[in-house]
Formats: C-alpha cells, structure tokens, sequence
C-alpha cells in the first residue's frame, strides 16, 4: 500500500534542516525533493543521487490554481500522472513545502482549506492509499519575531500599512471594521493561528492522519518523529544528525527604525489573547491533534472546551 507524508512547514521551525540533512539522508524514504523538482533540477539531483528523481514541474505550473482553489479536473490529472512516475511504491513518500501554506508566498492568495484537500487528491489519484500531514509548531512569539523582516518586507512591498499586533484583537472580536488590519490578518498573522490551521489539516486529511511535532522540544520530538515515521512505515530509519543548516542569524540585515517598533510591539502585546488555543497545542502531552483540541489529554483533567 503507497502512503505519502506531506510536511507543511512552518517557516522557522527546523524545515531547512529536515529538507537537508533528515528527509533525504534517512533510510527507506522515497523523498519527492524540495518543493518541486523541474527537469533541469530533477537530472542534476539524479546525477548527485545516482538514480533517477522524476521531475515534479507541473506543480509548478499550476500552484497558482492549486493554491486558489480552482484546480481543474485536467489539472489534477496533469499533476497526478506526473506524481505517480515519482512515488515508490513501498517506501514511505515524504513530501516537503515551507511555503505552500504561507499567505504571502504569491500574490494570487491562498484559499488554504482548498489547498489542503487538493494536495490530499493529487496524491490519491497518483495511487497512495493514505495520505498524511506533518508540521512542526514553534513558540509563537519567537516564530512570529523570527520572521519579522520577511512579514514587514512583504507588508512594504504590496503598500500596506504596518497595523499594530494589539488591532488584530479588536478584529478577531468583530469589535471593530479596519479594512487594512484584517488585509495585515489575512495575509500574515492568520499564519500563526494553530488552531484554525489544525482544524484545516483534520477537515482535509482525516482524524490519524495530521501528526504535530513541537520545535522547543526538538531532542524528544525528533523521538517522536521517528515514532509516527515507524507508524507509517517500519522500515523507515530515521537521521537526526546534530548539524546547524540555516545561518539567517548570521546574516548582516538592514533594521530600520519602523521595523525596530515592530519587533518591539511584537516583544509586548498578548500573545495569548490573539491565538487562545496556541498554548494548549504547544504544550499538550497527548499526540493526537483532535484531543489537543477538543479532548482531554492525560494529564490535562476531564473537562472539554
């Protein structure tokens, strides 16, 4: 039976290194690349790996649609065919984008539930019998902060005004109608709302088949990785070698002093308040994410939201 693992990310959450030096260094995966192979890029990786990699390029080519929803039916065949040249049929397929899920990546939006379930047919139709979802979920705060520059060079590029953290407070109450704040909600800060994220990945994939890993904790969480890994596929060994890949905190960055009161706004406002459910999901002890939610972990007492 073919399954497939797709790993969404998040931004700041240990991707790079998973891309690098995990997924495709651990034994009995079929690792489709990052994100997605054109065919220049596929023969190159070919030649490095020593066997062929099919090229994924037609994700490419429709992502736009794929992300806005409205992949047509002859779209979905496209890729899916292309798809099933890659697949293995008995190693776990693991499948890893930072980006697909991220507002901001293209200016063509992103209907995100549409996303997801898109995904989800792709891989159905290119013949896995289970698909499932992965994220990483990182404090909140220090995800936020640590993607600062990226979100404020975004915000100036498409001429938005930077609304302040404490404003989206008032939106998520409909207390107030701020047309440029909910455009700064949308496009960005809804990103960082775990709940209303893992309530996307359960409607599109299927209580058992979202699994979430925890950034702080990476030593025990990467035991847990290699546990939902070995659910899936017994054969899988998994490689966590102790090696820093991503060296953007040591790159000279230009701050300006509007970007300087971002981080400081970021560094004071409610963090809680803004995404009330963000804790409970960092910090829950039980492993499925509807329980997270919803249930009772073990050691979290017997009454439900």
């Amino acid at each position: 039976m073919t399954t497939a693992l797709l790993h969404f990310g998040l931004a700041k959450t240990a991707t790079t290194y998973l891309q690098k030096e995990v997924f495709p260094k651990s034994e009995g995966i079929q690792y489709l690349g990052k994100p997605f192979l054109s065919a220049p890029r596929s023969l190159i990786a070919s030649v490095k790996s020593g066997r062929w990699r099919a090229p994924l390029d037609r994700f490419v080519i429709h992502e736009a649609a794929l992300r806005r929803g409205d992949l047509s039916d002859t779209q979905m065949d496209i890729m899916s065919r292309q798809l099933a040249r890659a697949l293995h049929p008995q190693r776990l397929n693991l499948w890893s984008h930072e980006g697909l899920l991220r507002p901001t990546r293209t200016s063509d939006g992103l209907d995100r539930r549409a996303t997801l379930r898109n995904m989800r047919q792709v891989f159905q139709r290119a013949g896995c019998r289970e698909v499932h979802a992965l994220i990483v979920l990182r404090d909140t705060r220090k995800l936020m902060a640590s993607y600062a520059r990226q979100f404020f060079k975004e915000v100036e590029a498409r001429g938005l005004d930077l609304a302040l953290p404490s404003r989206f407070l008032a939106i998520r109450s409909a207390a107030v109608d701020d047309q440029n704040a909910r455009g700064g909600w949308d496009m960005w800060y809804r990103y960082f709302d775990f709940e209303s994220l893992v309530i996307d990945l359960l409607e599109a994939f299927g209580d058992g088949r979202v699994h979430i890993l925890r950034y702080e904790a990476s030593d025990s969480e990467w035991t847990a990785a290699k546990a939902i890994f070995h659910s899936l596929d017994p054969s899988v060994n998994m490689h966590f070698p102790d090696v820093r890949v991503n060296d953007s905190l040591d790159k000279t960055m230009h701050t300006s002093k509007r970007l300087e009161q971002h981080l400081f706004d970021l560094a004071c406002f409610d963090v809680d308040a803004l995404y009330p459910e963000n804790a409970r999901l960092l910090s829950a002890s039980c492993v499925e994410p509807r329980q997270m939610l919803y249930g009772t972990c073990p050691d979290e007492g017997s009454e439900k939201r």
